[in-house]
Order: C-alpha cells, then structure tokens, then sequence
C-alpha cells in the first residue's frame, strides 16, 4: 500500500503542475483584422471559464484598443487553431489584407465584444451572454 502510494504522488504532482501550467498560461495575439465596423484578434488561447475570459479581455483591452486602433468597433476573438489556410471546402473566415490563398482561419470565435446603445459592455462567450456597466463588475443575464 505504502509503495502504490509512493508511485502515485509523481502523478499527483505532475497534474498538480499541468493545472498550474494551464490556468496561468500567457495568452499570445498572433494578430489582428479590422474593417470599418468590427476587429478580428486571433489568439493562441483564452483562459478556461467565461469569467476568466472577461478577466482577460478586461486587463488587456486598454493596450490592445491602443495599439491597434480599434475603438468603436465590435470585436470577435478568434483561436488561432491551425493558423492560416487555404479557403477550400470548409467554413473559413478570410482576411483581405492577407494574400492568398494561406488567408483563411477556421471560425472558431471563443468571445466577443460590443459596447450596446445604451454605453454597457456586452460580451458573448458560447452561449452565453455577459453585460458590464461602466465601473461595476460584469453580470451574466443568460
């Protein structure tokens, strides 16, 4: 018993580390698309829950609306995935600014973001809709 226990703590500690890894991993912008209405930024991944995922978008939207211009627009957070592709058969957003025919992703939107009508932030997240009233922290209604 003594040594099943003693084999399994390297296990434990290796998940221990991997859960550690993951949480805390550094999402990466590997670029970033706009039009006259709407930002496309591609990344390399969003953290887990929908509510990290806003943490996220909070913390880095300053830098990021700075440095790509892109105030006033709504903005879609695509996963990187397999990077740039062909367009071919499969449903694939493609950028105009990039030159084909390696200008395509898969549409995999992890988030996005709008500001309503009425000055409130709103994020979509899967099914799932989030809205932020300026200086308050952000409410799930659905």
């Amino acid at each position: 018993m003594k040594k099943k226990l003693i084999a399994l703590i390297p296990v434990f500690l290796a998940a221990v580390a991997t859960i550690i890894y993951w949480v805390n991993k550094p999402i990466k912008v590997i670029d970033v698309h706009q039009n006259y209405f709407t930002a496309q930024i591609l990344v390399n991944d969003l953290p887990l829950s929908s509510s990290a995922k806003i943490d996220w978008w909070i913390k880095n939207s300053k830098p990021l609306l700075d440095k790509y211009h892109l105030n006033d627009k709504d903005i879609y957070i695509f996963a990187w995935g397999n990077g740039y592709q062909e367009e071919g058969k499969a449903d694939r957003l493609c950028f105009a600014d990039v030159a084909p025919p390696r200008n395509c992703i898969d549409k995999n939107i992890l988030m996005s973001v709008s500001k309503t009508r009425s000055g409130k932030t709103e994020y979509r997240i899967d099914d799932e809709i989030w809205l932020q009233e300026p200086g308050q922290q952000p409410l799930q209604i659905k």
